[in-house]
């Protein structure tokens, strides 16, 4: 699967470095602290039912939350106080380590259940989502120390331009791993794959940032991160599922030939949209 240009060392190597858009920067600071806010109000909402309830839209919700607040409160680090910062980070971290497990058994139940699996394979994992999930329940709270508390936070307008900065070097460090990944991608591993997409969702949480929500849907670049995202984490489910049908049964879960090929062609072209798009976003 041909995707791009690799020098000897496997990188990309025919174009400057991705840049984000270019952005005003007191937009950017008030778009960055308005969506922190509103992220940490929806963080207690979430962490409160997923608590009570644990149901499957919840707990993705809980770990979609807490992966959009990370990449926020890390670009706002020097303003929220680093230590708050850190506190937080660790936190959020070892809340989505610990719910993890739940949300590959749900994973697995879903695709089974799409794909016609063996009823014995659905009962075996939904027994265990279920014990797993009585074992991290009491660890859904808020921490100790509290959430960062922004209600009356406003970043200095001194230091707006620094924002700006901050922001450009992270997407143009992330959007190049990205590229070097995507033109290689035939050649990762399974975890590498996995990891990949961790960083193209990072990347698309990043460009939205430089976007108001309502131009999101036509944004080239938002659109093909996510298509990429969505074809890649189809293979990884399927992935997943006969890890743990092989695991809890015994079952292999075949892959007809077919349907493999056809799952190569689409990530192939997700993955040439992408490299164009962020080609170009590099020419802007």
């Amino acid at each position: 699967m041909k995707v791009g240009n690799l020098d000897r060392n496997g990188a990309c190597c025919h174009h400057a470095p991705t840049r984000a858009a270019p952005m005003k920067p007191a937009k950017l600071a008030k778009r960055v602290t308005s969506r922190l806010r509103s992220l940490l109000r929806r963080l207690r909402t979430v962490l409160r039912r997923c608590r009570h309830q644990g149901e499957v839209g919840t707990v993705h919700e809980l770990r979609t939350t807490l992966r959009r607040l990370r990449l926020k409160a890390a670009l706002v680090a020097p303003w929220l106080g680093r230590g708050v910062a850190d506190e937080f980070h660790a936190w959020a971290r070892r809340t989505s380590r610990r719910t993890s497990m739940v949300r590959d058994l749900d994973v697995t139940i879903g695709w089974l259940r799409r794909h016609r699996g063996p009823a014995a394979v659905v009962i075996a994992v939904q027994r265990l989502r279920e014990a797993r999930w009585h074992g991290v329940q009491r660890w859904l709270a808020v921490p100790a120390g509290g959430l960062p508390d922004l209600k009356h936070e406003r970043l200095p307008k001194g230091h707006h331009l620094r924002l700006v900065r901050r922001y450009e070097e992270r997407f143009a460090r992330m959007a190049g791993r990205v590229e070097a990944m995507a033109v290689r991608f035939d050649r990762l591993s399974a975890a590498e794959r996995h990891a990949f997409r961790r960083q193209v969702r990072r990347l698309r949480y990043l460009r939205e940032l430089a976007l108001p929500r309502r131009k999101h849907p036509g944004d080239p670049l938002i659109k093909s991160l996510a298509t990429v995202q969505i074809e890649i984490g189809g293979e990884l489910d399927r992935t997943v599922a006969a890890q743990w049908a092989r695991k809890l049964a015994g079952t292999h879960l075949a892959t007809p030939a077919a349907h493999a090929r056809q799952t190569r062609r689409r990530v192939a072209a997700a993955l040439r949209r992408l490299v164009r798009h962020l080609q170009n976003q590099a020419g802007s």
